[in-house]
């Protein structure tokens, strides 16, 4: 009976961490997914830009008139719809006031050079407060909050940091100066949820092993400070530009594809513990 018992309880967890697997590769699709959207963006955004510019060459001397009738007819189009729709605006707007309510409350980005190239707008409709510090060490970043100041209490904090401390820290000093750094996140902004973005694959270095070995660590801590771990394993050698370090677009898309998750309010992976 209890080797039956020990049988079953083994399979419980091999079927708990296939449902795992499969939930993590869902939202992985997601993000890919995500990724691929603002990507095609980019891209549409700049061949937009391009005809702009052609168009541009094409006529020397443009009639800025003719863009004014079309312009003057739309807007006087639309004043008849408010006049007509009153009512039915009015009601809109009374379902629409938390919505509107949301969409006032702020976001705050915080990161090393790994986020310099995350457009915020793309992120949230909400406001985006980004700061950002190249070639700053964890340490340094939790000095610079005590300079940041923001007028609101933003709803989430995004804080990417720990890359230039893999060089010159151990895999336990790393962690813990990660650690101090969402303590006084936190501290700075009590009501926010605050999400800690894992350190994100390099290959200008040979430290694969560490950035794991932290990554770990930093995500049982954030579980323990009620903090969510924004997991960035899926970022990997086809995200990184010429540097082996920074990420190139798809690289950033991917990672604002995993701040979008953590804004929409998606769980983190959960941390698997073996059964003894």
């Amino acid at each position: 009976m209890a080797k039956l018992q020990l049988e079953l309880k083994q399979q419980q967890h091999r079927n708990q961490m296939l449902e795992d697997r499969v939930k993590a590769a869902e939202q992985e699709r997601d993000s890919l997914l995500l990724a691929l959207k603002l990507l095609t963006q980019d891209q549409r955004h700049s061949h937009e830009k391009q005809i702009n510019a052609n168009d541009r060459d094409d006529f020397q001397q443009p009639n800025r008139d003719t863009h004014a009738i079309p312009l003057k007819n739309q807007f006087s189009s639309l004043a008849v719809e408010e006049t007509s729709e009153s009512v039915s605006a009015s009601t809109t707007n009374l379902e629409n006031q938390s919505t509107r309510k949301r969409d006032k409350e702020e976001i705050v980005l915080i990161g090393d050079s790994i986020v310099k190239h995350i457009d915020p707008r793309k992120l949230t409709k909400k406001k985006v407060h980004k700061f950002t510090y190249p070639g700053k060490t964890a340490e340094d970043i939790e000095k610079e909050l005590n300079i940041i100041n923001i007028q609101s209490s933003p709803s989430h904090v995004i804080v990417h940091a720990g890359t230039n401390n893999i060089p010159i820290d151990s895999t336990k000093v790393c962690s813990k100066k990660l650690e101090r750094l969402v303590i006084k996140t936190k501290a700075k902004f009590p009501n926010s949820k605050v999400g800690l973005s894992g350190i994100t694959f390099r290959q200008d270095i040979e430290q694969a092993t560490k950035i794991q070995e932290v990554n770990k660590k930093v995500e049982e801590m954030a579980a323990k400070h009620d903090v969510m771990f924004i997991d960035n394993s899926s970022i990997d050698h086809t995200c990184l530009n010429g540097s082996n370090l920074h990420l190139n677009g798809k690289g950033s898309a991917v990672l604002a594809s995993h701040f979008i998750t953590f804004l929409r309010g998606n769980q983190p992976r959960v941390v698997q513990q073996s059964i003894k």
